[in-house]
């Protein structure tokens, strides 16, 4: 699966991607919108890719059954996409 493309929004990076239909039993939103905190396409791009990666990681969890491991995946997707990082 491919990680989404950042969409620059004012000055601001965002992840907009519509949610894959296997997870559309554990995940109730159609679209997921996430600001990447960051202006800067390089870093937005690599943002990404590892929120992309930690929310899919998320899902499969709860497909599983873990929702601990689930909660703490997104989380870190969240914790990910809000990191300030300069380069």
């Amino acid at each position: 699966m491919k990680a989404p493309l950042p969409i620059l929004r004012g000055d601001t990076f965002y992840i907009r991607r519509k949610v894959p239909a296997r997870y559309s039993a554990v995940e109730s939103r159609s679209i997921i919108q996430i600001s990447l905190h960051t202006d800067s396409p390089k870093i937005a791009t690599r943002k990404a890719q590892d929120v992309w990666a930690e929310l899919v990681e998320s899902w499969e969890c709860k497909l599983e059954g873990n929702d601990a491991e689930a909660e703490a995946r997104y989380e870190a997707a969240m914790t990910l996409a809000a990191r300030f990082q300069t380069h």
